[in-house]
């Protein structure tokens, strides 16, 4: 099939309402707590906090139905997405509405722990664009190791050996005979 464009933004809309039914507090989180265009003033204590998630939700969804690019458009609505599994929860809140505490529950279920496929494509969108103190705060989440560190330093207890050389004892002695 060769899609015309106005299929493209078709399949942009259908992207764009099927991430925002499953995943509308992830969402919300994610561009909450990244953009201040989705936060509001929190009295006059100079902190802010994201506005309500129907309303970021909202915004966010027109921003990427006003893109003009299809694929760039589902992207913008993807890193918000996956914005929220990469944030540094000092700064967000535990209880509110979009507070880790209440969020956290949907990001596992969004994205389980462990290595499968969704995990390392959030890490190779995300990666390029995190602060290096997020990333390194992140790597450990996404990336992987399968090489397993070990404590014992075997360089240091090695040497050349030869059975000959070992001592294992007298040839006679047969050690305490049972009674």
């Amino acid at each position: 099939m060769d899609p015309t464009a106005d299929q493209l933004h078709a399949v942009k809309a259908i992207v764009y309402h099927l991430l925002a039914a499953h995943y509308r507090e992830v969402i919300a989180y994610g561009a909450g707590w990244t953009d201040r265009d989705r936060q509001q003033p929190v009295g006059d204590s100079g902190r802010y906090e994201p506005r309500h998630a129907d309303a970021i939700l909202e915004a966010e969804l027109k921003r990427a139905l006003d893109e003009r690019d299809p694929l760039r458009g589902i992207t913008q609505l993807t890193a918000r997405w996956a914005a929220a599994f990469v944030l540094n929860n000092d700064g967000v809140t535990r209880t509110k509405a979009l507070g880790r505490e209440r969020i956290a529950r949907k990001l596992q279920d969004a994205l389980p722990g462990g290595e499968n496929p969704l995990r390392a494509a959030v890490w190779q969108l995300m990666r390029p664009i995190l602060s290096p103190n997020l990333a390194q705060l992140n790597r450990d989440a996404f990336v992987q190791d399968t090489a397993s560190e070990s404590t014992v330093r075997l360089d240091e207890h090695r040497s050349d050996c030869d059975l000959d050389e070992l001592d294992l004892g007298d040839e006679h002695d047969q050690g305490p005979v049972a009674a």
